[in-house]
């Protein structure tokens, strides 16, 4: 091959003939790492329509069954949220920031509309299932003020399984 590196060879470099071949490789259809690969064509809807419910099935199996995948999962959700998200307000009035935190820490508990977990709870379940599934729905549900919540809104939690992937 008769390209050169000009830069390279100013600064003292060799610059074997492999290296030269090397920038046309990934390209090529001869060799051990090209025989065999097939690429597809179809873009990322159509891989997607296709494939999404068994990858979804095999990756919940791994993470039941396969003690790599649980811990990889666990690592994951625990370096994304820790112990979970939370405020700190910034009121310039300290009466005003005690009684924002007061209302967060009374609504945490009465913010799953399936009255399971807290705040924290739901955070953990979202992150575990967008590591696990690829996607979690958030649906935020307004309820009325006499529903005697702190903060008149819950949230529900909903798997990616309930959207047509036939549909984009």
């Amino acid at each position: 091959m008769s390209r050169t590196y000009p830069v390279l060879a100013q600064r003292g470099f060799v610059v074997p003939t492999r290296l030269k071949a090397a920038a046309y490789e990934s390209a090529g259809t001869r060799g051990a790492r090209a025989k065999s690969w097939h690429a597809s064509s179809a873009g990322p809807n159509a891989s997607v329509v296709q494939n999404l419910p068994l990858m979804r099935h095999r990756a919940r199996d791994a993470i039941r069954n396969d003690a790599w995948a649980k811990t990889a999962i666990a690592r994951l959700v625990s370096n994304t949220i820790g112990t979970g998200v939370q405020p700190h307000p910034q009121h310039p009035d300290a009466t005003v920031r005690r009684e924002q935190k007061q209302l967060w820490d009374d609504s945490t508990s009465e913010l799953d509309a399936d009255g399971v977990h807290d705040l924290y709870g739901l955070q953990t379940l979202a992150a575990r299932a967008f590591f696990s599934d690829g996607e979690v729905l958030v649906r935020r549900r307004l309820r009325s003020p006499q529903a005697g919540l702190a903060v008149p809104l819950q949230i529900q939690l909903l798997e990616g399984d309930l959207l047509p992937v036939t549909k984009n």
